[in-house]
């Protein structure tokens, strides 16, 4: 406990380095810690904890005036210190990490007024964190439980290092393996290594040496991307928490359509229903028309195939290809590690790639 700084200079500096109340930080004129600590829920310490816990974490300033920061102290601290509050907290917090939850304690060297900084950190990568059997946020001046959306964004947060697409499937055998779909990614894996001096040798390779060596399957073992592409649509069942599944929509005539696995071969069926029909371009230097398909086909495949390796399938939703009139959208679910794309195309260095590492194909 310490500080040289008089009840005036510290406002000053609390102002300076907690200017206003937001997701990251809250302002407590608490005089007692006996029942605000641990007591009404949504209103005391460890309900703001997990607030600040579920978006990046923050500080709690207890001692202070709300709105101008004028030091008032912590009067009554009952059998609290700033050690054992952090077990308290803790132990009333569900979820919460133990690194880099402190209190930090300032005293004006004038008047002896207390203030503590309760250090809250940022929740673990998909796992809320809850203060009364409830997981809180907060809205405007107080709080509120969780939203769904917010939730869900905790739940499916991406773990560095961790490829959802490469993970084992215990159960899957190459039973679950549609035999067309296979023949045609030894096609395709054939004709972008022909250049290779082993290109020869493929067509002698047994079934599981093709699959090992395209990266398809895991020394013999059935990756979650090996049911992706290749998978029989009963296949679908063994993988955890996914629709795996695309829409071809067109609501102006009511029309949707459905495609699972294997993907390898369902992507050129959703091609296929997209209407393309020719337009006429009429060049500036020529007298006649020019007829070309509205879509490039090409852009279309690569579209659906970037969809499909960027699609975060934890989120249990849709690849959506949807038409309306002379346009066309191709929507997944998830987002770039590093913000919005307008935010990549301004960036000075290179995004961080979010396309499955186990994907063996664009």
């Amino acid at each position: 406990m310490g500080s040289s700084m008089t009840a005036k200079e510290l406002q000053a500096f609390l102002k300076e380095r907690f200017p206003k109340e937001d997701e990251r930080v809250e302002w407590k004129e608490w005089a007692s810690l006996k029942s605000n600590i641990s007591g009404r829920k949504g209103e005391d310490l460890v309900s703001y904890v997990s607030a600040l816990a579920n978006m990046e974490g923050g500080c709690i300033v207890i001692g202070v005036q709300d709105r101008t920061l004028a030091v008032t102290g912590i009067a009554d601290f009952a059998d609290y210190t700033p050690e054992n509050v952090i077990h308290r907290i803790l132990g009333k917090t569900p979820g919460l990490p133990s690194m880099g939850l402190s209190v930090e304690v300032l005293q004006a060297s004038d008047t002896g007024a207390v203030v503590w900084l309760v250090h809250a950190p940022r929740h673990t990568p998909r796992q809320p964190v809850h203060a009364h059997d409830k997981a809180w946020q907060r809205d405007g001046d107080s709080l509120v439980e969780l939203r769904p959306d917010r939730l869900r964004g905790i739940l499916t947060e991406l773990i560095a290092g961790q490829d959802w697409s490469a993970e084992l499937v215990v159960r899957a055998t190459l039973a679950d393996l549609d035999p067309t779909a296979i023949a045609k990614a030894r096609e395709k894996f054939a004709a972008k290594h022909a250049q290779e001096r082993w290109a020869a040798d493929i067509a002698n390779w047994s079934t599981e040496e093709f699959l090992d060596k395209a990266k398809i399957t895991l020394h013999g073992g059935m990756t979650r991307t090996a049911l992706l592409l290749l998978g029989t649509p009963q296949s679908v069942g063994l993988l955890p928490n996914s629709t795996a599944e695309m829409t071809w929509k067109v609501p102006d005539e009511r029309i949707a359509k459905h495609f699972g696995p294997p993907f390898l071969l369902t992507t050129t069926e959703v091609g296929q229903h997209i209407r393309n029909p020719n337009i006429k371009l009429f060049p500036a230097t020529e007298l006649l028309a020019i007829e070309l398909p509205r879509y490039d086909t090409k852009v279309i495949l690569e579209g659906l195939h970037n969809c499909l390796a960027h699609q975060d399938y934890e989120q249990a939703g849709r690849i959506v290809v949807l038409e309306t009139m002379g346009r066309l959208r191709l929507s997944n679910l998830g987002g770039f590690v590093d913000g919005k794309p307008e935010t990549i195309s301004r960036a000075s260095a290179p995004p961080v790639c979010t396309a499955t590492p186990g994907w063996p194909w664009p």
